[in-house]
Order: C-alpha cells, then structure tokens, then sequence
C-alpha cells in the first residue's frame, strides 16, 4: 500500500473527489435544468442512448449507485415520456430501458451538452495527462469496487 502523502482532511483523494463532483454538479445543473433533469438524470439519458437500449441493471453499476436511486431515477424519466420500461424477452425478471422520441432528442442534447463540458475539462491536461488520469480513476474505481464497506468499516 502507498504512503499516505498528507494528513491534511482536504488534500485526501476522498475530500478531492468529493469536491470535484460538487463543483461538476453545480456546473452541470443549469445546463440541463431546462428539461427538468438534474446530472444522475441526464447521465441516465446518455448511458441509454450511447446503449440504445439498456438493462437497468447496467445503469446501477455504471453510475456506482444504488438499486434504488436508480430506479427513482428512472421512474422520473418514465413519468415525464423520456424513457419506457420493457419487460426482457429472454427473461421475464429483467427490465430493459429504451428512450422514447422525446427522450431521444433530449438525450442526443444532454450528451452534446456533456461532450462540451468534458472538453473544457481536458483541455487543461496535455493529450498523455488526460490519458493517465482516466486510466488512473479506472484503476480507482476497479480498487473501490472491490472493497467490502462492512469489512472496511469494522477497524
């Protein structure tokens, strides 16, 4: 395990990626508030457009949130015509998402929208540095998703 490189609250990697979230979020919502979405939710929208059609299942472990966030979250999406809930054809229990016209043209809008904000957020690192830091916050979400939060909680 590495050194800890500072006992400083916030300078640790949790405070920073804490911060760097809130501050993304601010930036986000006036950008989608229009359609009455917040970021969880036009994340949503984009997931499923970039999937066509997607596995609720999927949206859960590619946002890293709860069943039950997400489902709310969908539930909303559902409720204002963006997306449909399909029972899976190979299996009865599973439930696919797809976009609706609307949710289509609403989501190809969220998904330029954050195109534009991450480009504005790379073009502070050189080609190689923005690589590195994506490879890098892979490697941390490989790292966190393997820690058991009881087991961890327990010391």
């Amino acid at each position: 395990m590495a050194e800890q490189v500072t006992d400083d609250a916030e300078r640790r990697l949790s405070f920073l990626v804490h911060r760097v979230n809130a501050l993304m979020s601010r930036v986000a919502k006036p950008m989608f508030k229009q359609y009455g979405l917040d970021p969880i939710t036009s994340r949503v929208l984009v997931l499923v457009l970039n999937r066509d059609v997607t596995i609720v299942g999927d949206v859960v472990e590619l946002l890293g949130l709860p069943q039950s966030t997400v489902s709310h979250q969908i539930k909303r999406l559902e409720k204002a015509g963006l997306i449909k809930r399909v029972q899976d054809r190979a299996d009865n229990r599973t439930f696919r998402v797809q976009l609706t016209a609307r949710g289509r043209r609403v989501a190809l809008e969220c998904d330029r929208r954050s195109q534009k904000l991450n480009i504005l957020l790379m073009q502070s690192f050189s080609a190689s540095a923005g690589n590195r830091l994506l490879k890098e916050l892979d490697k941390l979400i490989v790292d966190l998703e393997h820690i058991d939060p009881e087991a961890f909680s327990r010391d």
